[in-house]
C-alpha cells in the first residue's frame, strides 16, 4: 500500500491514501467520496469539526468505533450515527455529500438514543453519564429506543438519576415494550461492561423470583407485556382481560423474557388463562431453543398458576400459546433457581 504524507489542514487528524484503509488497531473512520468505498478518501482517528471538500458518500469503521457525521460544520444540523461500514449515504438522514462534521467515538462502550423505534429520527452517542438530558441534542422525554456497546445503561425517569428506572444490556428497537417506556427517560447512567464484570455475579438466593423486572420482548402481543415481570400476581380466577396483562393475539405470537445472563432454572411458575395451553423454551443465547414444554388447560375460570419442574440453564425464556379458545393472556411468569 502507498501511503501518502499526512495532511496538514489545522483541522483534526486525519490521513490520505491511496490504497486501502491502514489497519492500525486504533478505533476510526475511513470515509469516501463515492458510494461503494470508492473515490478520494480520507481516514479519521478523531473528531473533525471542517470535513474535506470533496462530499461524503460511503464510509468504513474499524475496531468498535461509532461515528456521527453532521450537515453543518462544527457538530450541528441534522446529524446520523453509524456503528458499521455503510456503502452508500443517500438513505441516511445526513444524506449523500452533505457531512461537513463528524465525532468519532472511540471508548468502545457507548449508547445511543433514538428518537423514533427502529433506530430512526435524531440520536445522540453517549460514552458516560448524563445527568439532564433537557440540555442535549436529543432531549429529555424523548428516546423511542436504543442501541449499545460493551455496557450496561439505565434510563431514569427523571433528572439526575431519579424517578423510576430501568437497565438494559443489548439494544432496544422499541421502548413501548420496557417498563420504563417512550418518551420517558430524563437521565442515564453508563456502567462498561469491563467494570460491571469485573465482579462476579452471584446467584440468587433459593425462592427468590429471578424474572422480576426482566425485560420482556413482544411479538404479535397487546396489552402490557412488561407486566409480566412485575412481580404482581392477580388472585385466581381473575378475568382474563384485565390490565395490566399481555394478550397473545394467535399462536405465532409471543413474550420472551431476558434473564440478564444464563442461570440455573429448577421451576416456572406461569399465571396464564386458564382454558389455553401453553408453550415454554429456553435459550442461552436467544438463537438455539430447547424443546418445548407444555403447560397444559386448567378446570375452572380466569389467570390460574401451572407451576413447570425443570432442570436447565437458560437466559432466556420464550412463552407461546396453543389451542383453547385462542385467547392467550398471561399475567405473571415467576422464574426460580436452585
Amino acid at each position: 500500500m502507498a501511503e501518502e504524507a499526512p495532511m496538514s489542514t489545522g483541522r483534526a487528524p486525519y490521513r490520505s491514501y491511496t490504497g486501502e484503509p491502514p489497519y492500525t488497531g486504533q478505533p476510526s473512520v475511513t470515509v469516501y467520496e463515492h458510494a461503494n468505498y470508492l473515490g478520494r478518501r480520507a481516514t479519521y482517528f478523531g473528531n473533525v469539526p471542517r470535513m474535506p471538500n470533496f462530499g461524503v458518500s460511503s464510509l468504513k469503521i474499524t475496531n468498535g468505533a461509532a461515528v456521527t457525521l453532521f450537515y453543518e460544520r462544527n457538530y450541528s444540523g441534522v446529524t446520523e450515527t453509524f456503528i458499521k461500514d455503510t456503502p452508500n449515504l443517500s438513505g441516511s438522514r445526513v444524506g449523500n455529500d452533505t457531512a461537513s462534521s463528524l465525532k468519532l467515538f472511540r471508548g468502545g462502550s457507548w449508547v445511543i438514543l433514538y428518537e423514533h423505534i427502529n433506530y430512526m429520527g435524531r440520536n445522540q452517542v453517549f460514552e458516560g453519564d448524563m445527568a439532564d438530558l433537557e440540555h442535549t441534542r436529543i432531549g429529555s422525554r424523548s428516546i423511542s429506543s436504543l442501541r449499545i456497546s460493551n455496557a450496561a445503561v439505565t434510563l431514569y425517569s427523571e433528572p439526575f438519576f431519579g424517578g423510576f428506572s430501568e437497565s438494559f444490556d443489548r439494544d432496544v428497537p422499541d421502548m413501548k415494550q420496557t417498563k420504563i417506556g417512550q418518551d420517558s427517560c430524563s437521565s442515564i447512567r453508563l456502567n462498561p461492561l469491563s467494570a460491571a464484570r469485573s465482579t462476579p455475579r452471584q446467584p440468587p438466593p433459593g425462592g427468590f423470583n429471578i424474572a422480576r423486572g426482566s425485560p420482556v420482548w413482544a411479538r404479535k402481543v397487546v396489552g402490557v407485556p412488561a407486566a409480566v415481570t412485575d412481580g404482581h400476581v392477580f388472585p385466581p380466577g381473575t378475568d382474563p382481560q384485565i390490565q395490566p396483562s399481555a394478550q397473545l393475539v394467535d399462536e405465532s405470537a409471543s413474550l420472551t423474557i431476558d434473564l440478564g445472563w444464563v442461570q440455573s432454572i429448577r421451576r416456572v411458575s406461569l399465571w396464564a388463562d386458564a382454558n389455553d395451553e401453553y408453550v415454554l423454551f429456553f435459550s442461552p443465547d436467544g438463537q438455539h431453543w430447547s424443546k418445548e414444554i407444555i403447560c397444559p388447560r386448567l378446570p375452572g375460570y380466569g389467570f390460574r398458576p401451572r407451576d413447570v419442574f425443570i432442570t436447565t440453564e437458560a437466559r432466556y425464556l420464550k412463552i407461546q400459546g396453543r389451542s383453547g379458545d385462542g385467547f392467550y393472556s398471561v399475567a405473571e411468569v415467576e422464574v426460580f433457581g436452585p
